[in-house]
Parts: structure tokens; C-alpha cells; sequence
């Protein structure tokens, strides 16, 4: 818990201590995915990332560990010269395939992928980016229950209003679902609002997800469409990108409470957070919860990365 300058109190859900890979809400959303495809008999896997992510170095351990067969397709987005991307990618980049932008290109490859999976007798698992499937989103859901319990055991008071980050939405989905439940099981009640970092119709991704994955459980307590509510300002123009106000909040965030945060991610909804506490009503005297989903190590060698391609 910090003390906030611009007043009350502000929680951390720290997941980027994790202690797994590079550490943050992708450990759960792994867990669940991939003891799904275990228990399933799935032997390969299929997806595709940006090229700027920690999911792909979190997921070959396990992938390996479990011994999957596995393609995993890098769309280059935001868009980075080869060099850059190879750099990013440097201790997995004989084990991916890097595709262009864009929609079609992803889809073409995956397609091939499972085709040629399905001609090599495997029992592949295609996943739509950032393991949107319900077992992920189950996994996130499973994150926002623990956060609660652990608030109530503690004798600390639940938050008002919980921050996440959103690039795909799956995170975002499985609070929802989370948070409806406990409501309907009598808990008060929680906002949950995303910072959207990846532009698209997220709004639609993550409703379709919670729905997919309410019909996967069984629901029949059904989250409002309305009670998604996603910021979109902090967009900047695009996926990756961020003004230098963003990095240097970051900066001063390490400083001032030793967390680490990338203006990538996190540090577009720590601003969106900061933008609530300064307009929130003086009556709300429960506290707020920013979610530290991570950390994206790379982000300051971006540009590094960049300009050594471009020399």
C-alpha cells in the first residue's frame, strides 16, 4: 500500500513478483492454459505475439518442459526493422517464426501451421493472442479472487476500483467474470476499469471472451456488457507507442516507490490511475488498486535496438 500524492491510498497487487519467467498476470493465465492442454492430450501448441512481449519468454519453458511441439508466429507489431526484432527475440529466435503486419499475414500462417500439424498426426491447440481462451481468462479470474481473499484476511478494505492494463483483454475478461461472481456472492462491489494499450475493438474481444468463457463454466450469473469500461486515450497512435512524459513516470515510479513499470504497459495505466485520483469524488474513501502486471525489461533497449539497425 502507497500513500498517494494526490490523495488516498492506493494498493499494489504485486504479480510481478510472480517469481516465474519475467514474472506478472501471463504465470496464471499459463498455468491454466496449459494444464487445460494437458489434461485435454493436446501435444502442440499454436499462437502468435507482437514483437514487443514477455509472453513468448514465459511460455518455452513450459512449452519445453512438457515437451510440446510448438509454432509460434512474432506479427511485427509496432513494426521494428529485422535486426531490432531478432534482437528482442535473441534466445528464442531459432525457435519462431517472424511473420509481417497485419491481420491477413497472421491468419495465412496459422492456418498453415494447423494444417501442417494435422498432416504430422499431432492434436494441435490454436490460441488467439495473449492466450485468449477461457482457460486463461480463468486463470485471471482466479488472480482477482486471490487479490480479495488476501485483501479480506488481512483486514484491509477492498478496493473501490481496480486498474489493469489491456492489450488483447483476457486479463480484464477474467476480473469481470471474477468480480461478478463475488458481487452475486454478496462482496461489495468493484469497478474494474483497462487501460487499452493495443489498438482495435478490444471492447468486442473481451466480450465475446466472457461470454465464451461463461458458457465454458456453466454461468449463468452473466457479466453486463456495460460494466466494461476501457480507457483509450493513452493510445498515443498506436501499439508501443508513448510520449516521453510516460517513460519519465516511469522513471520517477522506481524512484519514488521502488516498483518497475514500462511505459509500454503499465506506465500508460498508472497515468490513466493518476488522471482518476486528481477528478475522484472526496466521498469515496475506499482505496484504489493499481494491478503491476509486469514488467517489459526490453522497452529501454527499443530504441537502442532501432538505431543500431538503422546505422
Amino acid at each position: 500500500m502507497i500513500e498517494h500524492p494526490l490523495g488516498g491510498e492506493v494498493l499494489v497487487k504485486r504479480d510481478d513478483l510472480s517469481g516465474y519467467g519475467r514474472g506478472g498476470v501471463k504465470t496464471r493465465k499459463i498455468e491454466r492454459l496449459f494444464g487445460y492442454m494437458l489434461t485435454k492430450g493436446y501435444n502442440e501448441f499454436i499462437t502468435v505475439v507482437a514483437n514487443v512481449t514477455n509472453l513468448m519468454h514465459d511460455m518455452v519453458p513450459v512449452l519445453e518442459r512438457y515437451n510440446f511441439h510448438w509454432q509460434v508466429f512474432i506479427v511485427d507489431e509496432p513494426q521494428l526493422p529485422t535486426i531490432a526484432r531478432k534482437g528482442l527475440f535473441k534466445d528464442v529466435a531459432e525457435k519462431v517464426h517472424f511473420v509481417g503486419p497485419g491481420k491477413l499475414s497472421v491468419a495465412s500462417s496459422m492456418i498453415w501451421a494447423l494444417f501442417t500439424s494435422l498432416n504430422r498426426k499431432h492434436h494441435p491447440f490454436l490460441v488467439p493472442p495473449s492466450l485468449m481462451h477461457p482457460a486463461g481468462a480463468i486463470g485471471s479470474a482466479s488472480g482477482f479472487i486471490e487479490m480479495v481473499d488476501q485483501l479480506e484476511a488481512s483486514g484491509i478494505s477492498l478496493p473501490s476500483t481496480v486498474f489493469i492494463t489491456a492489450a488483447s483483454g483476457t486479463t480484464l475478461a477474467g476480473f469481470l467474470i471474477a468480480e461478478n461472481i463475488l458481487r452475486h456472492a454478496g462482496h461489495l462491489p468493484i469497478r474494474v476499469i483497462g487501460v487499452q494499450v493495443y489498438p482495435g475493438r478490444v471492447h468486442l474481444w473481451i466480450l465475446g471472451l466472457i461470454r465464451w468463457t461463461e458458457r465454458f463454466l456453466g454461468l449463468r450469473e452473466r457479466v453486463p456488457a456495460d460494466r466494461i469500461e476501457l480507457i483509450s486515450s493513452n493510445l498515443y497512435g498506436g501499439f508501443g507507442i508513448y510520449p516521453a512524459k510516460v517513460a519519465d513516470l516511469c522513471r520517477q515510479i522506481h524512484v519514488d516507490y521502488d516498483l518497475n513499470i514500462d511505459p509500454i504497459f503499465g506506465g500508460k495505466t498508472w497515468l490513466a490511475m493518476e488522471s482518476y485520483l486528481a477528478q475522484r469524488a472526496v466521498s469515496d474513501n475506499r482505496p484504489i488498486l493499481y494491478w503491476h502486471c509486469g514488467y517489459t525489461p526490453d522497452w529501454y533497449r527499443l530504441d537502442q535496438l532501432v538505431n543500431q539497425a538503422d546505422e
